[in-house]
């Protein structure tokens, strides 16, 4: 490359600095050092491209080097750079571009956290939380209630230090049923200015009762109608997940609201993980919803085969 920029005859900014950008999306860091020293480049070509560049792919050490170039800015169209590299995983870029401080990570009604959580990148949800800057509100709690549903409890546990109960009701709630403080949820559930934070929050509590495996905070959680064991697709998540624990007694218990119904989907899923005699118990119930019928006495390895031709079918 030397000798090319030393005759004179290459422009290394030909084509929007093309060059620059190739460096920038391969991990070339020694050939842009060299070409950044010719006073013709520009390393905020095209806003800022270059660096979104390697934000994108992970090459922290090119992000950290085009950060020390007055050129370049790194908030550039809405913290494009942030937001890639959060969109694609780029665990070190985006602690050091939170750290750097100059992106905001908040850009776009809080996406860079709603992404991260949707693509299931919770190491980046825990920097963007230990951050402090994103709304956990946004997208009605979105980080909140999947993490919950994830089992995610240590990003629970950040949340829960991080944020104030006070501004955050959710937070009162979940808080209730982790301590198991039954006195304290049931005068949560007599407060009627929480409704709104029941109707989303209400599913989450329920999930943490049942992965604690504590019956009577389980019925008095059921007992509020503003509390819905269903998801917005009509999946009874309560049950699923209670099934899929393995948790028998805690089925049972779910088994009692009249609202819920064991269904073939449930028990198929249910089977898939191994919780067979759960499966059984669901098969059992009388109000089992099924188009076909299921053979009680088959052995676990039946069923397994029976579930599997179900999916071809």
């Amino acid at each position: 490359m030397d000798a090319l920029l030393n005759t004179g005859k290459v422009d290394p900014s030909f084509n929007n600095n093309n060059a620059i950008r190739v460096c920038c999306n391969h991990g070339h860091l020694s050939l842009l050092e060299r070409l950044l020293q010719d006073p013709r480049t520009d390393p905020s070509v095209l806003n800022n491209s270059p660096v979104r560049l390697a934000a994108q792919n992970g090459y922290l050490e090119i992000v950290q080097f085009l950060a020390k170039d007055p050129r370049v800015t790194l908030s550039d169209s809405d913290s494009s750079a942030l937001a890639l590299a959060c969109e694609h995983g780029q665990e070190e870029v985006v602690e050091f571009l939170l750290q750097e401080g100059s992106s905001d990570p908040t850009a776009f009604d809080n996406a860079n956290l709603i992404d991260s959580v949707r693509f299931g990148n919770w190491n980046i949800v825990e920097l963007l939380i230990e951050d402090g800057r994103v709304n956990i509100e946004s997208h009605e709690y979105l980080v909140v209630t999947n993490a919950v549903d994830e089992r995610r409890q240590d990003i629970i546990n950040l949340i829960l230090t991080r944020y104030s109960s006070t501004t955050h009701p959710i937070l009162e709630l979940l808080q209730s049923v982790i301590e198991l403080d039954t006195s304290r949820l049931q005068e949560f559930l007599e407060n009627d200015h929480y409704d709104h934070t029941l109707h989303i929050g209400g599913l989450a509590a329920l999930l943490l009762a049942i992965e604690a495996g504590n019956i009577p905070i389980i019925k008095l959680l059921l007992s509020d109608s503003r509390v819905d064991p269903f998801t917005f697709d009509g999946e009874c998540r309560a049950l699923t997940y209670a099934c899929h624990s393995g948790k028998m007694d805690v089925v049972k218990t779910l088994l009692e609201d009249k609202r819920i119904k064991p269904t073939q989907q449930v028990v198929y899923t249910t089977c898939l993980v191994l919780q067979f005699e759960v499966a059984r118990e669901l098969l059992r119930h009388e109000c089992f919803v099924g188009r076909v019928t299921w053979d009680l006495d088959a052995t676990d390895d039946e069923l397994l085969v029976y579930v599997a031709n179900m999916k071809q079918e």
